[in-house]
């Protein structure tokens, strides 16, 4: 029993390790910006970005349903770059029921290009990067609450050249340019999926 012990926390141990050592690694790559002036404007934008994320938090928390999903934290609205807003928020929200799990293998024997993971509340998130199009994501929610949804999206995906469509079923780009689309998606069982993908 110790042995097996031992060999979980040696395993949680260099899991968190490797983890920590990517994500600082893909920090120093973004902060080696030779030109400042570059750096300054996109320190700026992301500063903005933030600002705009959090006026949007503080005017929702007033009337939030917290039912089935918690009001985000002004920590998960930080740009974090190489993350997902929605990973972000649903890892930090629900308890993890599995590990990430492939669920499509390249074509050449490479690194598996898909993967989901479940969460508690019925909540599963998946992520794929097969396509050459772009990056697709999923949330698939045990929620009829669009309204919450909706909020939930206009939090953590905001952006400036975004807007949502008449019946608020679809937050995508004002011009045709390639960009971030993200929709409510409803089931037939009635619950709403969050659907979104970024273009290359």
């Amino acid at each position: 029993m110790l042995r097996y012990l031992a060999l979980l926390s040696l395993f949680l141990f260099l899991n968190c390790s490797y983890l920590q050592t990517e994500e600082i690694a893909s920090t120093n790559t973004i902060t080696k910006h030779t030109d400042t002036s570059i750096k300054d404007h996109l320190t700026i934008d992301h500063f903005a970005l933030d600002s705009f994320k959090i006026a949007k938090l503080k005017e929702y928390a007033k009337d939030w349903n917290a039912a089935y999903f918690p009001l985000p934290t002004t920590i998960m609205l930080k740009h974090q770059p190489l993350q997902d807003p929605g990973y972000v928020y649903i890892s930090n929200s629900f308890d993890s029921l599995s590990y990430k799990n492939s669920t499509e293998k390249e074509l050449s024997a490479e690194p598996a290009c898909s993967w989901k993971q479940k969460f508690k509340s019925g909540i599963s998130y998946s992520k794929s990067t097969c396509s050459e199009n772009g990056i697709n994501y999923t949330i698939r929610t045990n929620s009829s609450d669009k309204k919450t949804l909706v909020r939930l999206i206009d939090m953590l995906f905001y952006n400036s050249v975004n807007d949502w469509n008449e019946d608020s079923t679809q937050y995508v780009p004002l011009s045709e340019k390639a960009g971030s689309y993200y929709s409510l998606e409803k089931t037939e069982l009635g619950y709403y999926d969050i659907i979104y993908s970024s273009s290359y």
